[in-house]
């Protein structure tokens, strides 16, 4: 269903990335969802968190996005509603976009940050 456009409706702008765990105990889980739940072998687990041990523990993608999504916004101005959704991991484009259809968002416009597939 097309809902028309209407200027007291902001624009939504869904800023989406890849995702990625927010502490080493997240790393088995994150990697079941790009896994699409295939088994991961242990051994590969224990060389993914080797590599976010030595990044600081967690994936900055969360707040890189978040702040290229408010200077976005102030860019952008009130007219439009910047939301982050990431596509392995929280917070969920599916449930930003819930978000935002709860917040009034009629119209939207999505910005993939990932070069994959985009």
């Amino acid at each position: 269903m097309n809902t028309p456009w209407s200027p007291k409706s902001p624009i939504g702008v869904l800023v989406m990335a890849y995702g990625g765990p927010s502490c080493l105990d997240e790393i088995p889980g994150y990697l079941a969802d790009i896994r699409t739940g295939r088994p991961t072998p242990r051994a590969v687990i224990q060389e993914v968190t080797d590599h976010y041990r030595l990044i600081g523990g967690k994936s900055s993608i969360l707040e890189i996005s978040k702040r290229q999504a408010a200077l976005l916004q102030d860019k952008l101005g009130s007219d439009f509603l910047c939301w982050v959704g990431m596509r392995h991991w929280s917070p969920w484009i599916e449930e930003v976009v819930g978000e935002m259809a709860e917040q009034g968002v009629c119209n939207a416009v999505g910005m993939v940050l990932a070069p994959q597939y985009s």
